[in-house]
């Protein structure tokens, strides 16, 4: 099964021996950059022909989306037919995805309790610890750019290419830009980053993609006191034109309209 990751196992096996060829030849094209990881198959329950309930960016064509991928996901055998069902969702149409923390990001938690870090050093050292989250989704996913500024995410995305966010490197970035910071503490995870991001690129939507559904009747103030969401990222909601919300360990993923707000521009 070929996928919009990457190839499937067959493709994969041809690829790797083009690759092999080519590079004994001395004849290895130049967007050929590197050998292609081995992509899954999509699980069953994920069906890729599943429609949304949300059209992507229907309104919004030539702005972002930016989709925050759930730290709770990343230990999930489901994990690449997951990635695959967000690409297919937004193949063709310019996406900036945002890894979370998950496990990662609770030892070093785990570390501030033992060690009385305090926030601002936990937090630079929790956002160092992404890069290894970030690593995984694309060795998974190739076909990612990997971005630390707002100038290369839009460079990815005028060329037509998917981008992630180096969470860490793009917090740099924005401190040395006139854009509101983000407070150093534990109330701001990657919810509050890919908000920010969002913000920043003047996104059309963001999506957030979890690993539980949506409360009915639960607005962003209810998620935040849930902890669906981080503390701090009720405050960032109201500035977005629309926040969605998939639970993508369901047997067949909805992507619901959460709240809409302000108008992008």
């Amino acid at each position: 099964m070929t996928t919009l990751l990457g190839g499937g196992n067959q493709a994969w096996t041809v690829r790797r021996r083009f690759y092999y060829e080519a590079e004994v030849r001395g004849t290895m094209p130049a967007r050929f950059g590197r050998t292609p990881v081995r992509s899954h198959a999509t699980p069953a329950h994920l069906s890729l022909a599943t429609p949304s309930a949300v059209s992507p960016m229907t309104d919004r064509l030539n702005a972002p989306t930016v989709c925050k991928l759930g730290g709770s996901l990343l230990d999930w055998s489901g994990l690449p037919g997951a990635l695959e069902w967000i690409a297919q969702q937004w193949q063709g149409r310019p996406l900036v995805l945002v890894v979370g923390g998950g496990e990662t990001a609770d030892l070093v938690r785990r570390w501030d309790r033992l060690y009385g870090l305090g926030e601002e050093r936990a937090h630079w050292l929790a956002l160092e610890s992404l890069a290894l989250n970030e690593s995984l989704v694309t060795e998974l996913w190739p076909a990612l750019r990997l971005v630390r500024s707002r100038s290369q995410a839009e460079a990815a995305l005028r060329e037509g290419v998917p981008a992630l966010v180096c969470s860490r490197c793009f917090v740099r970035w924005g401190e040395t830009q006139p854009v509101a910071p983000l407070p150093h503490t534990w109330q701001v995870t990657t919810d509050s980053i890919a908000a920010w991001v969002a913000g920043i690129l003047k996104a059309g939507e963001l999506v957030l993609a979890k690993s539980v559904d949506l409360p009915v009747g639960c607005d962003v103030a209810d998620a935040a006191a849930q902890g669906l969401v981080d503390a701090h990222f009720p405050q960032l909601a109201p500035e977005l034109p629309q926040i969605s919300w998939v639970n993508l360990r369901h047997h067949s993923p909805v992507l619901i309209s959460w709240q809409t707000g302000a108008t992008a521009g």
